[in-house]
């Protein structure tokens, strides 16, 4: 154990021997400083943007940055030998991985850590943020399964297209389309939907919703969303996403699950609901979900300084690092292109190999893409203490997998 810490130490004094660290700091100092300059002119919606550039590129280059560093690192000292007079003591390889990858995402924490300062400092102050809560659906890969059934009876056209496709891309193609399924309010109608979690001592209530008028025409969304006795009134464009507070106590009960909306308008209203319908209750301040934002971008760059010490430990400096931005490049593209993917229906053979690979990139960057901490912060939604736990586990869990399998790279390369 005393080897363990004594590495984090010796990694730790290198950075500020280098004034790394202290030249990171200032670089991200002027950058959040100097870079709102170029966000003037949209003073309006300055916090979001300052989260979604500054803070945004902030994050990116650390995780580049130390992701890089860490593969290169590595490589580096077994290419001067200084990684084998490391080995040479009575340390196990493993525990040498593990303690660099933890100095690494220690010190690129703190300049998380200073980013979102700073963030604070500007834009944060006074700020809430807000729990989101979703209507309750039946599971979407539940209905896809048994639609397929149905309609594999049923329907020749699609029993020949099935016939042409393995199940799982026609499981895949059916579950996409009920997500993103439409449904419609009639004129003068109600309906509503069951929202569970919400906490009974929860307060300021509010709706995000965004209506479409399939025919195009010009107006407003007119009507009333009413929830736990609290009501708002709606008068929005429609096709644009909007915020309707639930600021006016109605008369009746105050308990129940459900969310009414009322269509006061002279025409028929559809909403996706699964994406496009949320229910809004005040949580706490910006400074807590900083707090919290800050410990899964932290758990976020231990995967990735994890997986850049073991490319470190199995390849030369230049493909080490090749390899780490790649794999950042593959988790931000493949999820986006798997979502903005043509109809499947249409898919030749070789698109839909195309769109296969993407799936695939993208299941194998999951673990850091499906995290999204800054997204939270531009939105002033609440990063739940569930996303921690998940990114925590997945953090530990890549970490001893990383050094692992580092530590038996490195005692193979010494035996070799």
């Amino acid at each position: 154990m005393r080897a363990f810490f004594q590495i984090i130490k010796l990694e730790l004094l290198s950075a500020l021997r280098s004034k790394t660290m202290l030249i990171f700091a200032v670089a991200v100092s002027l950058w959040m400083t100097l870079g709102r300059n170029i966000l003037k002119g949209a003073e309006s919606n300055m916090y979001q943007l300052s989260v979604r550039y500054l803070l945004g590129i902030a994050f990116s280059v650390v995780l580049v940055s130390l992701g890089s560093a860490a593969a290169g690192a590595l490589s580096s000292d077994r290419a001067a030998k200084r990684l084998q007079l490391t080995m040479i003591r009575p340390v196990p390889h493993f525990v040498i991985a593990t303690a660099r990858s933890l100095a690494i995402t220690l010190y690129g924490s703190l300049i998380i850590a200073f980013s979102l300062l700073m963030l604070w400092a500007f834009e944060g102050r006074g700020r809430m943020c807000d729990r989101v809560f979703s209507p309750v659906f039946e599971d979407a890969r539940r209905v896809a399964e048994e639609g397929y059934d149905r309609l594999y009876e049923t329907n020749a056209k699609f029993r020949e297209w099935a016939d042409q496709n393995d199940r799982e891309f026609c499981l895949k193609y059916l579950e996409d389309d009920i997500l993103n399924e439409y449904v419609t309010v009639d004129p003068g109608k109600s309906m509503s939907w069951e929202i569970r979690g919400v906490p009974d001592d929860a307060e300021d209530f509010g709706v995000r919703v965004r209506f479409i008028d399939f025919f195009g025409r010009p107006g407003s969304v007119a009507g009333k969303f009413t929830f736990r006795g609290f009501s708002g009134s709606v008068d929005n464009p429609v096709r644009s996403r909007f915020y309707v507070p639930l600021n006016v106590r109605s008369s009746g009960g105050s308990g129940g699950s459900a969310l009414e909306f009322h269509n006061n308008t002279d025409i028929p209203l559809s909403l996706q609901p699964r994406k496009d319908l949320h229910l809004l209750a005040r949580s706490d301040s910006f400074a807590w979900n900083a707090f919290r934002a800050w410990l899964v971008m932290t758990a976020v760059l231990l995967i990735v300084v994890s997986a850049g010490v073991f490319f470190g430990a199995c390849l030369g400096r230049g493909v080490a690092v090749f390899s780490v931005i790649s794999l950042l490049i593959v988790m931000v593209v493949s999820p986006a292109t798997v979502e903005d993917y043509p109809d499947p229906m249409s898919l030749n053979a070789v698109s839909r190999l195309g769109l296969k690979a993407s799936e695939f990139s993208a299941w194998v960057t999951s673990p850091v893409g499906r995290f999204s901490p800054v997204s939270a912060l531009e939105s002033e939604e609440r990063v739940e203490w569930s996303e921690i736990g998940d990114a925590a586990m997945a953090g530990v869990f890549y970490l001893v997998l990383f050094s692992f399998l580092s530590g038996l790279t490195m005692s193979r390369k010494q035996d070799d």
